[in-house]
């Protein structure tokens, strides 16, 4: 019987962190927590859209939750950066729920047109369209200040240029590792 007991608290325990959403960014870290069709922030209760919501997160400061109505739909996604695209054949309902840091502003487009969102607060934002496709990212604006002048530096570097200073760095330290062996 305990071993049935323990089975039933494990899979209760894998269910609530599945459903636990992470946000870090300048303004500290923010916890969500999806159940029963209602995001829980802070003490704050917002009602999801009743779709099946996919969570997107790359351990940045915005966590997506994404639903299509057309399994035929291409998702895209980008490993360094909160933002991602969906492509489809056929029009069909996307919703969009961005939980996110309260400094980091959201953008989703729709054929290059700007969509408002249908619910907005300090951390959450919601969007709803019927459509072909939709592209949405987070981002700080220029005026945002962070808590360390390191990470404010960080966050202004393109993929390009992250490449660069990592491969001058790799370069001076292999320089400096054959000089001290000749």
């Amino acid at each position: 019987m305990s071993r049935l007991l323990f089975l039933l608290v494990m899979l209760s325990a894998a269910t609530a962190l599945a459903q636990t959403l992470l946000v870090n960014g300048p303004s500290g870290n923010l916890t969500g927590v999806v159940k029963d069709g209602v995001l829980l922030i802070d003490g704050q209760k917002v009602d999801l859209p009743k779709v099946r919501l996919g969570w997107y997160f790359n351990g940045s400061y915005t966590v997506f939750g994404i639903y299509y109505g057309n399994p035929d739909c291409t998702l895209g996604t980008y490993p360094n950066a909160p933002k991602f695209y969906i492509q489809c054949t056929a029009g069909t309902d996307i919703t969009v729920v961005a939980l996110k840091d309260a400094k980091a502003k959201v953008v989703c487009k729709e054929k290059n047109q700007l969509r408002n969102p249908t619910y907005t607060s300090a951390n959450v934002e919601i969007y709803t369209t019927k459509g072909l496709n939709l592209e949405c990212e987070s981002s700080f604006p220029a005026v945002v200040s962070t808590p360390n002048a390191l990470i404010g530096a960080l966050a202004g570097l393109t993929v390009a240029s992250a490449t660069l200073v990592l491969t001058l760095g790799v370069m001076l330290l292999r320089r400096t590792l054959f000089k001290q062996q000749h």
